[in-house]
């Protein structure tokens, strides 16, 4: 396995033809500035003459206060960075930028993109001004991204909701921070979820004396992942081994995933079939691993342990996996909050292996993108058939991924920028979405 490389500044030409497919962005925006030149008074200095494009960049920033979630900013940076010519600046906590948590700003990783300012979220300018500021999990502290947005006052501001079950008070301040603009969600079952939650308070007498956020809405952009070397058909179908084994990824948390159920299918499959069966098998696990976690100790040579990997790391190793394992265990997974194995699947391109309630859920989902799970089969069951796959097959799955990652960012992208011509904020005339104007 080879090492990584990042994507770089998003100049490449997949990521701006992904950005406006299927959403006609190029549509609106002109003709948004057909309307705008016949309004607007701007000296000739502002403009530029030959399409109306504004010459100030927008400016742009990402507000995450929390340590995790990076994937989901990384994510958020990968859609608003062609919007401006100028840099988006992206607030982080000290332990990130300092203390490089999972390797976050390692040279050749995220974190060392060109294109990108980085501040710490405790030292934020009061008297720099932003046209956008998308502020990442607010609900983890709700009450402190309250004060953070006003004293910030950007012209527009996004408030992405991670946990649509959050407590009741913190759920009452932001739905008043966001009077204009949806709550945004990472899913469409979690914007369904906060949709309710707004439209039983909307009747209240407090509701009534106060504007509020009175709908939902659910975007997901993802940062494509690119190795330094794609498995290629002959790769996969060779003796390299480019592919390997499965992954289950994030916190080994009991009450999040469920490992004692693959424990029981392991076990219960070289019962039944010998131990020559699962000769080949291995699963990944990776990320935090908890004091309690343990490995059957019958079991622990088909078991791989990642304790806290890097993300380069982490995601090397999902990248090089056939699918990724989601075994929730969290009945929330299913009705307000998203599982992180979605993002690391349209991240790496890997498919996800999914049962009828996962894709009920995770309706964004397209059968083509995932290994589907199907009645009366197992996880283990469902895995065993997607390897067995021949490789154009498994391939042609994996490109199915990387797809629909591009339907995702240009859903992302188009309704970020119809907020911003709607609040007569402009993309600049040298970003990158005005170069395929």
């Amino acid at each position: 396995m080879g090492a990584y490389k990042v994507a770089g500044a998003p100049r490449s030409y997949w990521h701006i033809c992904g950005l406006a497919a299927g959403f006609l962005l190029v549509t609106s925006l002109h003709f948004f500035l057909k309307q705008q030149q016949q309004q607007m008074s701007q000296s000739a200095a502002d403009i530029r003459a030959a399409d109306g494009l504004p010459v100030r960049p927008l400016r742009l920033a990402i507000f995450n206060q929390v340590n995790i979630h990076l994937h989901v900013v990384a994510g958020a940076m990968h859609v608003l960075r062609p919007l401006t010519s100028a840099a988006v600046t992206v607030f982080l906590p000290a332990a990130v930028l300092e203390g490089n948590l999972y390797a976050f700003m390692d040279k050749g990783w995220i974190g060392s993109m060109e294109g990108f300012i980085w501040r710490d979220v405790k030292q934020f300018d009061q008297e720099e001004k932003f046209d956008l500021v998308w502020f990442i999990s607010p609900e983890w502290d709700a009450k402190y991204i309250s004060s953070v947005a006003k004293q910030m006052d950007p012209k527009m501001a996004l408030y992405y909701v991670h946990n649509g079950h959050m407590p009741d008070e913190d759920f009452d301040v932001l739905k008043r921070l966001s009077p204009e603009l949806p709550l945004l969600t990472m899913a469409p079952h979690v914007a369904q979820y906060v949709a309710s939650r707004l439209q039983e308070n909307s009747s209240s007498t407090a509701a009534a004396a106060a504007p509020a956020a009175h709908e939902a809405e659910w975007v997901l952009p993802i940062f494509p992942y690119q190795p330094a070397v794609p498995c290629t058909q002959q790769q996969t179908e060779g003796s390299e081994g480019c592919l390997s084994g499965f992954s289950i990824a994030g916190s080994t948390d009991s009450s999040l995933r469920n490992y004692t159920r693959m424990w029981e299918q392991i076990r219960s499959y070289k019962q039944q079939q010998g131990a020559a069966a699962l000769a080949n098998f291995k699963l990944n696990i990776l990320g935090q691993i908890m004091d309690n976690f343990t490995v059957p100790d019958d079991l622990r040579s088909y078991v791989q342990l990642h304790k806290s990997p890097s993300d380069p790391v982490f995601y090397e190793v999902n990248y090089h996996c056939y699918g990724i394992v989601p075994a929730l265990s969290n009945p929330a997974y299913y009705t307000s909050k998203l599982t992180s194995a979605v993002i690391t699947s349209l991240m790496t391109g890997v498919p996800v292996i999914a049962d009828a309630a996962f894709l009920s859920a995770y309706s964004m989902m397209e059968p083509a993108a995932v290994f589907e799970q199907q009645q009366g089969e197992s996880e283990l069951d469902a895995m065993f058939r997607a390897a067995a796959q021949p490789a154009e097959q498994v391939l042609r799955t994996r490109a199915a991924v990387q797809q629909l990652r591009r339907k995702m960012n240009a859903r992302a992208s188009s309704l970020i920028l119809r907020w911003l011509l709607d609040k007569g904020l402009v993309p600049d005339a040298a970003s990158d979405i005005a170069k395929i104007l």
